[in-house]
């Protein structure tokens, strides 16, 4: 047996790397993309700054079509029809620009790790780009591990694709070599605790009916000494001035605390960290 023949039976096939039950089925993932428009898009000023940020630097860069000129230079093609096709992706949608279309691609990547476009073909050559929602379509692998075909889902009906019609663009995930990873995945937790502190702090201006505390009595106080009382607490509390002033009352009061003050939840430091640490996953690809 020559060397070739030899390494070629050695070689560990595709086939045998993958897991059986994947082959011809959906690579599926835990993490959509609806969910990361939901929960951190629409609902985290963060995480809108950031894709939005980079959504931004993406679509404004002006793409071209070159060609070699000799051996060491390249040139610009003016008028390749792939370059008036990344400009103009839809003939018949001009709100469909390619601005958008990068601006899309960009805001699907970084919120749900994956971007898709419909090329759509004729004689062969592309002449439309299409932006696919990345939670309706899934790749379906070969036995030897290619792309078979993807499978888009209208109306509850899966429809192949050709991946020769799909452009796929991912942030690579160790676990899966067929769909890309979230970077929003990785930073979830920290959205989602500082959507609680702002919950949390919105509730507590809402709810100021609920006192901060009381002040206890020992023994019965008359109506005219609850009045003075009253009064005093008033009188040291309202108005700017006063503010987090200590306040002084007589007749053995003593001060109970019934809830936590802003100052102890610490939520504006807490809210630069969970800011902080949203905006490293935005850096991390930029």
């Amino acid at each position: 047996m020559d060397i070739k023949a030899k390494a070629e039976a050695e070689a560990i096939n595709t086939l045998q790397m993958l897991p059986t039950w994947q082959h011809k089925k959906p690579a599926w993932t835990d993490w959509s993309t609806s969910r990361a428009i939901r929960e951190g898009y629409n609902a985290s000023v963060w995480v809108y700054a950031c894709v939005e940020k980079i959504a931004e630097a993406a679509c404004s860069v002006p793409w071209h079509v070159q060609k070699r000129i000799d051996e060491d230079e390249w040139g610009r093609d003016e008028g390749h029809p792939l370059e008036h096709l990344l400009d103009n992706p839809v003939q018949a949608l001009p709100l469909l620009s390619g601005r958008t279309l990068f601006q899309i691609l960009t805001q699907h990547l970084y919120l749900g790790g994956n971007g898709l476009w419909h090329v759509v073909l004729s004689g062969g050559y592309p002449v439309e780009l299409w932006p696919l929602l990345p939670d309706r379509i899934k790749p379906v692998p070969t036995k030897d591990g290619l792309i078979d075909h993807y499978e888009y889902t209208i109306e509850g009906q899966p429809q192949p694709i050709p991946p020769e019609n799909i452009a796929h663009f991912l942030f690579p995930d160790p676990a899966n070599m067929y769909w890309g990873i979230s970077k929003m995945k990785a930073a979830a937790k920290i959205v989602d605790t500082d959507l609680e502190a702002i919950n949390w702090n919105k509730s507590a201006m809402q709810n100021r009916a609920i006192s901060d505390g009381v002040f206890t009595f020992k023994g019965v106080m008359t109506k005219e000494q609850w009045e003075e009382a009253r009064e005093q607490v008033r009188l040291q509390h309202q108005g700017a001035d006063n503010a987090r002033t200590p306040w002084v009352l007589g007749a053995d009061a003593a001060w109970q605390q019934m809830s936590m003050s802003p100052a102890e939840m610490d939520f504006i430091n807490s809210r630069k960290f969970n800011m902080y640490e949203i905006h490293e996953i935005g850096r991390a690809h930029v």
